[in-house]
Formats: structure tokens, sequence, C-alpha cells
């Protein structure tokens, strides 16, 4: 199984029947979640490209090699830089490699940017570390201290228990600048492929932590997030089975459309092949929910409704009949001003997946073009430099006809405050990290500024929407966090009260002895935005962390397991400031998976893969739990969790299916729950009678009576609409037309009903009428 929660919400089952704390969280197979895809067609990379050439006035980065706090003198370091891949994917740049000097330090000339520096010596396993460098700083120390080769063994099998052949990729997490997925350039993975039996070993490993990722033929690629090396017991993998898409393509004449591609596109995953002359495909996919498409020439079909397929199933009988192309025109400009901005790059992605499946470079006016696009919804980006990305989400495409759309990109902003002491002194030298930015619109590397002598800081060309920001001190864990609005043209303030560091350290042991291989021991902020600092104790369970002053909620625990006993009570600690809290901590086991489960089956029997699931008591509105199911279509609750034979309600939904169940938990074993269809709605737009030339359409629901909330926005080209897979209740659907006239309707579906409705528009909006039920 493989799962990704979406939120732990914390509650309590305040009745008598249920005293116990109720909180939940979704525990997958040893933490394990699926590789998020890459772009269609992509070949793996075995070295980085070069970065543009940096020199003396770009300032340098002085990387220092330690082994058991020695310098290390000849050591080799490289430098990469963190870029924006074609894709807008993270990507890596090669920007330098130096021998170290008698004093271990070896200096490059480089560019204000992400780093990682990696570092190599005789006889040791290579040294990883991230490192900033902020605009306007002459020189950036970095450190990076080597060890002893460790090695990583284990085995991988298939979903029946017999041996996989496989080959694994290692990823060292020290590389993850902040993203969602570990990354790390190919020259510092760990490759290697199993034996027979499938087993593997890895040798010259760093102690630390990796994502390890497993693919085989015939099974779903597999990513382990977080395991930790050395490690107490051999790692065991279980690559579950592929999904397959089967049926034919043909031609508008009806024959086979030899040469068409088929792809498959979902919020995770990707596939693509290229059809024979009897025009018929087989696709093997993960499970999950798919649109699928097919194109040839200026020719292109898609299915209408998504197609659902579970670990190890077949779906057949898919039917594609090509037609005519549709295309998107249009110019990306400047909000403020409309000015074109030449050279925007725009990607289109089928709407709610993740593969780029088509791609346009604005022209000097900012215009663009893309031709032979499947029919239905899509979502497109855009970006260009000097400007914030933007997106237009659900445009929808029609045969034959192309689509005339404006996409608007903000300007930039900035960020600046003060760093003080919590008696307002000023402290200089404080790295300022940019994180996540724009509205999450795209991938973007953390940049870094240091205060000045004064405490101040400043961040320029920051992309417009929420930003998140972290002042840190050098050698701390971890810092003070805050978020701010952007806006284009204008500086954010943003001030930040940094408490002084203090040292958290102690010893971990397990039964009185010394904890296994991979313990580590977590810190968890208990003012302020939560925040965890973790790292690695030594063999004998020492540890030692350099934290903010303050309380902190201290666990001992194995490094890659997914969830922990929550009924091991964890230590508290307050870390005064200039000192050395001492805290001793018994290692807390790995939570049990063994436990009821949950099982959401789409309406023709398929697991329903992704779909929303919460928990809470009958009758309470309260929810308790929410996560959302693996590619199964299973959300699986630990046995310390107490559940068993409690009364819950549980409710899921995918997209507008959805479904409930009430009742006990078993003590094991599942529980089903089998969504019922979503409703449709197809319908025109007129106004004075006469049908309207383009429109946005929002739809919204009325989950409770608090108000509406928006699922999602539309937008055609012409006077018509279809929109499928709604959620059964009280729906709006509200127009505004091109020409700026608007309109409402209000309507109550049931499930699996298809309703036709009009919509008229007018200058002014007119008062609801509910239409129909």
């Amino acid at each position: 199984m493989r799962a990704r929660s979406i939120a732990i919400v914390v509650a309590v089952f305040a009745a008598a029947a249920l005293t116990a704390v109720f909180v939940v969280s979704q525990l997958p197979h040893a933490g394990r979640t699926s590789p998020l895809p890459g772009t269609p067609g992509a070949a793996v990379a075995t070295s980085s490209p070069p970065a543009p050439a940096a020199s003396a006035s770009d300032g340098f980065l002085d990387v220092r090699v330690t082994a058991g706090g020695a310098p290390q003198a000849g050591a080799e370091v490289r430098a990469y830089l963190r870029a924006r891949g074609a894709n807008g994917a993270p990507a890596w740049l090669a920007a330098g490699t130096v021998v170290a000097g008698k004093d271990g330090v070896a200096r490059l000339a480089a560019r204000p940017g992400a780093y990682l520096v990696a570092a190599r010596a005789v006889g040791l396993a290579p040294g990883r570390a991230e490192v900033i460098r902020p605009g306007g700083e002459e020189v950036t120390h970095a450190e990076v201290a080597l060890a002893p080769p460790v090695a990583l063994s284990g085995r991988v099998t298939g979903p029946d228990g017999r041996p996989a052949p496989a080959r694994l990729e290692l990823v060292p997490l020290a590389s993850a600048l902040g993203d969602a997925a570990p990354d790390a350039p190919p020259e510092e993975l760990a490759r290697v492929e199993t034996g027979r039996r499938g087993a593997f070993e890895v040798p010259g490993l760093a102690p630390g932590l990796y994502a390890v990722r497993a693919d085989g033929a015939g099974f779903h690629a597999l990513l382990v997030p977080r395991v930790a090396v050395p490690r107490a017991a051999p790692l065991e993998l279980r690559l579950d089975a592929l999904a397959l898409l089967d049926g034919v393509v043909t031609g508008a004449d009806g024959r086979p459309a030899a040469g068409a591609v088929v792809r498959a596109a979902s919020a995770d995953h990707w596939a693509e092949m290229t059809v024979g002359e009897d025009g018929r495909f087989q696709l093997p996919v993960p499970a999950g929910e798919y649109r699928l498409l097919a194109g040839r020439g200026g020719e292109a079909a898609a299915l209408a409704e998504r197609v659902t397929a579970g670990p190890g199933t077949a779906r057949r009988g898919l039917a594609l009949r090509l037609g005519p192309g549709a295309a998107l025109e249009g110019q990306v400009v400047r909000a403020s001003g409309g000015a074109p901005l030449a050279a925007a790059e725009v990607v289109l992605r089928p709407h709610q997946a993740s593969a780029a499946l088509a791609r346009a470079t604005a022209d000097a006016s900012g215009r663009f073009r893309v031709e032979g696009l499947a029919p239905g919804p899509w979502d497109v980006l855009a970006a260009a430099p000097g400007a914030t990305p933007g997106r237009a989400e659900a445009v929808t495409l029609e045969p034959g006809r192309s689509f005339p759309l404006r996409l608007a990109l903000a300007g930039l902003g900035a960020v600046e405050g003060v760093v003080t002491d919590p008696a307002g002194r000023p402290l200089a030298r404080v790295r300022v990290r940019l994180g996540a930015r724009g509205d999450g619109l795209a991938a973007l590397a953390p940049r870094e500024a240091r205060t000045d002598f004064e405490g101040r800081f400043r961040l320029e060309d920051v992309e417009v929407g929420r930003a998140e920001l972290a002042a840190v001190q050098d050698g701390a864990a971890l810092g003070a966090a805050r978020a701010v609005r952007v806006q284009a043209g204008r500086a954010a303030q943003v001030d930040f009260f940094l408490a002084p560091p203090g040292a958290l350290a102690g010893r971990a042991s397990a039964g009185g002895k010394p904890p296994p291989l991979g313990t580590a021991v977590l810190a968890a902020t208990l003012q302020g935005p939560p925040q965890v600092a973790r790292t690695l104790v030594d063999a004998s369970g020492n540890f030692e962390l350099l934290l903010p002053a303050g309380d902190y909620r201290v666990l001992a625990a194995p490094a890659d397991a997914a969830g922990t006993d929550v009924r091991a009570a964890p230590a508290f600690a307050r870390v005064e400031p200039g000192g050395t809290t001492r805290l001793e901590l018994r290692v807390t086991a790995a939570a049990e998976e063994a436990g009821p489960e949950v099982r959401v089956l789409e309406p023709g029997g398929a697991p329903s893969a992704g779909a929303e699931v919460t928990l809470a008591r009958p009758g309470d509105a309260r929810v308790a739990m929410a996560a959302r199911a693996g590619e199964d279509g299973r959300v699986r609750l630990g046995r310390d969790m107490g559940l068993a034979g409690r009364e819950v309600e549980v409710r899921a939904h995918n997209g507008g299916r959805s479904g409930a169940f009430t009742g006990r938990l078993p003590a094991a074993g599942a529980v089903a729950v089998t969504l019922s269809p979503g409703a449709a709605l197809e319908g025109v737009v007129r106004g004075g009678g006469a049908p309207v030339k383009g429109f946005a359409l929002e739809v919204a629901s009325q989950p409770g009576p608090e108000g509406w909330r928006t699922l999602e926005v539309h937008r055609f080209a012409g006077d018509r609409f279809e929109l499928g897979d709604l959620p059964a209740g009280p729906l709006r659907v509200a127009v505004r037309a091109a020409d700026g006239r608007r309109g409402e309707a209000e309507v109550r579906l049931a499930a699996g009903e298809v309703r036709r409705l009009e919509v008229a528009v007018s200058a002014a909006v007119p008062a609801r009428a509910p239409a129909g039920r």
C-alpha cells in the first residue's frame, strides 16, 4: 500500500463510550509513498549539466572538510547549483570541483543560490551539506564532516512475497532543500540492482538518512521516504503489481489508428505508448484514477470519464476514436499594464494531473499557440522572468476549435524586516530563509539573506502570494518561522524575535542498553508554529541538538518509522539560553500496523485510490481523523490506537463520489465503504435569449449550514458546458461571461443524476431562484 496523509486533526471522543483520546494517524507500510512522476520520455541522467561559470566578482563558497574534527587536505569538493528544469521541476547544475588545501578548505567562485556540496576523501564515505549563498555576501562558509563508510542491505519482493529483481536508488536527504520529493544530483545517488533472490547491498554510504527508490519490471515503483543507515535489520521492500489499461485507438473512419500515442495521466503518475498496426494498447500503470488521451498528428481523442484501476487489475474494452484536435492560443502579459511577456513558458497538463503533456514558448508579443490537443479540461501554467508564475485551471477544449486565453502574470515584490532577541537587541549574521512562496504554483529553490549589524534584512524579487520564512542562527537546528503575503511592487514587513540558543543533549536507551542502529531523537516546539528538529544518535545513544530557548516535546524512536506508539509518554524539556539541558530517553517503539482498516471502493468495485476518509463519533460533526487512502483504496489504523470495537462514523469521498459507514470497527480486517456515483450537469449559457461566446463557471457546494464552498472553476470557449463527477446535494453554479455579464443558478442533485440546466446572464446578478428540485 502507498498512502499520502493529508492531515491529522486532533480531537477527543469525550463521551463515556469513548473516554480515551482518539488521535488517529494513517500508517502506510514503513512510511512508503509513491514516487512523484517525471516527464514522459525523460531519460535517466548520469551527470549534471554545467552551470554558467562564476567569477571572483560573484563571491566565494568556502567548504571546510573534516573527519573526526581533523581537516582533510586533498579532499575533493564538488558543488551543485539548484536550478529550475525545463519542465518546471527542480534540476541540478555542476558548479565546480576543487581540491581542499592543507587546512581542509576548498574555495569555489559561486553565484548566489541554493547549493549542495559533496566531499570525498580516500577511505571515507562521501559527505554532503546544503548551503545557500545569499546575495551580497562575499564569502559563504560551509562544513562537511566525513565518516567511515557503512552499508545498507535488504531484500525486494513482489506482492506474493516472492523475490523480485529490481533497481534501487538511494537519495541522501541532506539534499532535499525543502522539496516535497527527495532529490539529489545524479552523481550523488547510489544505484544498485538486486540479484535473482531480490537481495541487495549498497556499500560505501555515509551514516545518515536516505530516501530509497525501488523499481522492477511489471511492478509499481516504490519510494521509502526515510531510511536510517546503518540500521538494525535488513530493509524489506515489497513492490505492488501494476494495473493494466487495455483498449484500442481508431481513426475518424473507424480503422485502427496505427502510430497513435496513448497517454494516461493521474495526480501522481503518467504512462504512454505508441500503438501498432492494430491500434491496440496495453498500458501498464500504477493503481489510480487516470485521464486517458490519444493523439496522432493533428488528431486527438480523450475518454469523457476518468478510468480507475486497482493493483493487479485490468480495465479492458477502452476505446478512443480520433477526431479533429483542439487548439489553445493566447497571450502572456503583465497583470500591471498589460505589457507582453516575451519568451514566457506555457505548460499544459490534463486537469488535476501532474504530467506536462504539451508546452509552448511565447513570441516577442507574448503570444503562443498549441495544436493537436485532446478535448476536455486542461490546466495551463505560465512562467516568465521577472514575474510570478500563474495558472488557469480547467480550460475546457473542444474538438476542432481554438480556445483564446489571456494569462496575466503578477510582478514581484520584496520581504524585509528586523531580527532581534526577546529584549529587542538586534541580531547580526542571522540567516533568514525564504522557502515556499508564490502560493506554491511552482517548485522554487529556497533563498537566504543575512541580517546586518542592525539586524535588518531584505529579500528582493519575491513571488507574489503567501511566502514562508524562517530566521535561524548558525548551528541551530530550528529558528523562528513566519508567513507573510507578498504584493507586487511592494515590500512586505516581517520581524522575528529569536531566542538565544541552548543545547539539548543526553542519551537514548532501550531496556538499559544502547538503542538500535538508526534511532533518532525528535524535538518538537510547544509554542509558536509547529517545528521539529531531528538528529541520529551515535552508537552509544548519545545526542545533541542546538535549539532556540523554549519548551520542547522530545521523543526517541526509529528514524524511519512511519509512526510511533501513541500510548508512549514523551519527555518534555526546557532549553535555557546558553545552557545545556540533559535528558535521558527511552526509545519508543514503532506503531503496530495490525489493526482495523478502511477500504474505499468505487461504484464499480475497484479500489478508490486517493479517496479522502474521515472518522468521527456518530452524530458528532467534529472530525477526529482525516487521511487520504493509498492507491489500493485503504487506510490502515494501528492497533495501538485502541479503536477496535468502538462505534464510529466513517465518511469517504473521491471527487463527487461519496459513501459512508456507521458501526463498530473490528479488531482486525477491513470495513468497506462503497462510493455512490457522482452527478453531472449539462447546460447552456444565454444572455438576452442569445448564446454567449466564452465564459468561466464556478461550481460551489454547501456541505453544511456555514455556507458555500467553491469546488472548481471551469473555462469554456462556447456557450455550452458539461460537468461530471459532481457531489450529490445542493450546488450553486455561478457564470461570468467573457463580456462581464454574470448569472447564477442553484440545483440539488442526486447521486448518479444527469441534470440539464440553462443559466441566464445579465449585467446585474439576479436574485437566486432554485432550479429544479
